[in-house]
């Protein structure tokens, strides 16, 4: 009884791993539309159309070339199975990167460079030192957490799933690290830059000043 709900649980933690991308993406969207986050918005729009479009041009440019060269396919094609797939059913996906190692550096990439943006933004001079440690600090565990949890993740998808190549893994990373910086600079210049909501906890100086008000005569 007890090796047989073991090996339940390990099933379940290997499927959820597995639909990672799709958990990340849903959460995504729920923060996204329900809340109308328009930071959550944007990484919605990347995980679930930039990044796949991005991916698949990638596989199309790479497949092709390599192709062409005496590398054995084994060193950049995955294995056709359900473990593989993020919807769990035999298929052909593809490998140079794929749509998991994608998702999942695009991901963890966005929200780590989140947390260096609001470590590193300048306070107001008479800002209140400990609300700036405070952000400091959120900011810095932010990042922390996202660079260990990101490459926990590939690692784990590598050594447990072996569902990844070594030209894959080094696609996604060359690929993906750049496309997600560029997608959070281009949300930067429309003023898109707190994902953690670690500023907006914080007040403005001015929003502490006493508010102006205007005495009138009782009608």
């Amino acid at each position: 009884m007890i090796p047989e709900t073991i090996a339940k649980i390990k099933q379940g933690l290997f499927s959820g791993f597995r639909s990672l991308p799709i958990a990340l993406a849903v959460t995504t969207f729920i923060f996204a539309f329900m809340q109308t986050n328009v930071a959550f918005i944007l990484l919605f729009v990347g995980l679930a159309i930039i990044v796949p479009i991005s991916t698949t041009l990638t596989n199309l440019v790479l497949d092709f070339i390599l192709s062409k060269t005496s590398l054995s396919p084994s060193m950049w094609q995955v294995p056709v199975s359900a473990a593989c797939t993020i919807v769990g059913s035999p298929a052909p996906i593809f490998g140079v990167p794929t749509f998991w190692m994608s998702s999942i550096v695009f991901f963890f990439t966005y929200i780590t460079l989140n947390g260096i943006s609001l470590y590193n933004r300048e306070a107001d001079e008479a800002a209140d030192k400990n609300k700036v440690l405070a952000r400091k600090s959120q900011a810095l565990i932010g990042i922390i957490l996202s660079v260990i949890i990101g490459i926990a993740c590939i690692i784990g998808r590598i050594l447990l799933m072996g569902c990844e190549t070594g030209v894959g893994v080094f696609a996604a990373l060359i690929t993906m690290i750049p496309l997600a910086i560029g997608w959070y600079n281009f949300g930067t210049e429309c003023g898109i830059t707190d994902i953690f909501g670690i500023a907006n906890g914080l007040l403005p100086m001015s929003a502490k000043a006493n508010a102006a008000y205007v005495c009138v005569n009782d009608i």
